[in-house]
């Protein structure tokens, strides 16, 4: 709607193109389907190590299904044995600083988070898993002030 606002869309296309609206939650909200996605984008003949399972599962997945398929692609191509482990996937495991379950962080972990990157969002959220943007909703939920 901003952008039929600012002029750079028109009304009338959006009512013609928006006859269904689907909301799909992002993957991080999905847990169950994190598994069955990384099975997916797998070729025959390569498999998960359980490690490499655990750290899929704790992954909070800003980048969604793209990130998890080109997650996937590179465990591949630099797999030599056809099971993927931890250092084949390419993603950071939590630093055990990092609270699980990024709806448990509180005011608290992402004040200091804050502080302890002079206010640099990108780098706070980093640290504590999380997309800016999910850093963001909480900093506004909190109250917090960029």
């Amino acid at each position: 709607m901003a952008e039929i606002a600012a002029g750079h869309f028109r009304e009338d296309l959006y009512y013609r193109i928006n006859v269904v609206e689907i909301k799909v939650p992002s993957l991080n909200q999905r847990p169950a389907d994190i598994l069955p996605l990384a099975h997916y984008f797998l070729e025959p003949g390569f498999s998960l190590s359980s490690q490499a399972e655990q750290t899929l599962m704790e992954h909070h997945w800003p980048g969604n299904v793209r990130q998890m398929e080109n997650c996937m692609q590179r465990a591949q191509l630099l797999c030599q044995r056809g099971l993927i482990d931890i250092e084949h996937l390419g993603i950071q495991r939590l630093s055990t600083e990092v609270i699980k379950g990024t709806r448990e962080l509180t005011q608290k972990n992402i004040a200091a988070a804050l502080l302890r990157y002079n206010g640099v969002v990108s780098r706070a959220a980093r640290s504590l898993g999380l997309s800016r943007q999910a850093f963001y909703r909480r900093m506004e939920a909190y109250g917090l002030k960029d």
